[in-house]
């Protein structure tokens, strides 16, 4: 059995939802996802885009702090663990543009 699953198979771990993040590309999370048991969503940097510097890179690409929140409120809200609301608050709070394109097509 595979370390991911044994370690997030049992308790509260199991059906919690998954966020990995990475400054690499997003296909290296996605190579665990079969193995995580419950909910996983990779966030990862395809390519250095239009930034100046890591911390430009991370919100371009959408995998700085504020962007991580709103991910891990999203899969709360898929396990009934949250409401939408929170998570447009956590938009609104962190100045996200919930109407931009992905980065990783724009």
């Amino acid at each position: 059995m595979p370390y991911v699953t044994e370690a997030l198979r049992d308790g509260p771990a199991a059906e919690a939802p998954v966020v990995a993040v990475t400054d690499f590309m997003k296909i290296v999370p996605e190579q665990v996802a079969r193995w995580v048991p419950g909910p996983f969503t990779p966030l990862g940097t395809d390519g250095f885009g239009r930034s100046d510097d890591r911390e430009m890179l991370r919100r371009h690409f959408e995998t700085d702090a504020a962007h991580v929140v709103v991910a891990v409120l999203d899969g709360l809200r898929h396990a009934g663990e949250a409401k939408s609301e929170e998570i447009e608050t956590a938009i609104a709070t962190y100045g996200i543009d919930a109407e931009s394109p992905d980065p990783r097509v724009a």
